[in-house]
């Protein structure tokens, strides 16, 4: 239909689904994906009404890109610097009464394999009342000169009275504890954190889209340098995969709007808006 009045369409959908946790426990109440908590403190009309429980000192992460830091962010921020943000009102009435005073970011790599991007880190380390650690032992032995381990090697100290993130690694989950709530999670190491929030941020997965071919197995809408037919094209995670960030992603968008250029002035795309074939 929209191509009956336009020259191109163009898709950028993301990855709207979350790559599932796959360890006994992982369905308990308290366990919740990024997608979940991240829409329910944007007050997205799916996630709004979670339940999000914030009774506990300990939050646990699982996964270590910028959404899982973004997520520890705001469980740790006071919640009177969010009050003028376009934060959801049920989420920050939830932050004002929550018990967290730590959230473990917990990833499988090693430190030299952190997923999330440095100005993240950095916007991290910013954060009144906030402190972020990294645990004993875990730069030792690797390379300086990398900005992100050198950044992490140059954390201030914990300062007294803030709330804490603790950056983790080696952790591989084993098991989610719990009878009918989460009360912890297990790793294969035998650890167990204490816990009765679990946010999972391992990655994300493209949904198909209707009338456009899927590939399943990656998740994403087969294209050529963004083109899927005449006239259709695709841009970002949707496109490409879930990897990368906001520059990634901008990139991209300029190679499929570049095609999308070379195609119009081929004479590919219809003059009324019809698409046909070059």
């Amino acid at each position: 239909e929209l191509l009956a009045s336009h020259h191109a369409v163009v898709f950028g959908v993301g990855a709207a689904a979350d790559r599932k946790l796959q360890v006994p426990g992982a369905e308990l109440p308290g366990a919740l994906s990024a997608t979940q908590i991240v829409g329910w403190y944007n007050g997205h009309p799916d996630h709004s009404e979670h339940t999000v429980d914030l009774t506990h000192k300990r939050a646990v992460v699982i996964g270590n890109g910028n959404v899982a830091l973004d997520v520890a962010r705001i469980l740790t921020t006071d919640p009177e610097l969010l009050a003028d943000t376009d934060i959801s009102t049920p989420a920050l009435e939830a932050l004002r009464g929550s018990a967290v005073e730590e959230v473990v970011v917990a990833a499988r790599g090693g430190a030299e394999r952190s997923a999330f991007t440095l100005p993240e880190l950095v916007g991290l380390t910013g954060v009144p009342g906030v402190s972020v650690r990294v645990e004993p032992g875990a730069l030792d032995g690797l390379p300086e000169g990398d900005p992100k381990l050198d950044m992490l090697r140059s954390l201030p100290p914990v300062r007294e009275g803030d709330k804490l993130i603790t950056l983790r690694y080696g952790l591989s989950p084993a098991e989610v504890r719990g009878d009918e709530a989460v009360s912890g999670v297990g790793f294969e190491n035998g650890e167990v954190l204490d816990t009765g929030l679990l946010v999972t941020s391992i990655g994300y997965r493209g949904l198909p889209v209707a009338g456009l071919p899927f590939d399943d197995e990656r998740g994403t809408v087969p294209n050529d340098e963004g083109r899927v037919s005449p006239g259709i094209y695709v841009v970002g995670w949707i496109k490409r995969g879930p990897r990368g960030f906001i520059g990634t992603n901008r990139g991209c968008a300029q190679d499929t709007v570049a095609a999308l250029i070379e195609d119009y002035n081929a004479g590919a795309l219809g003059a009324g808006g019809q698409a046909r074939a070059a």
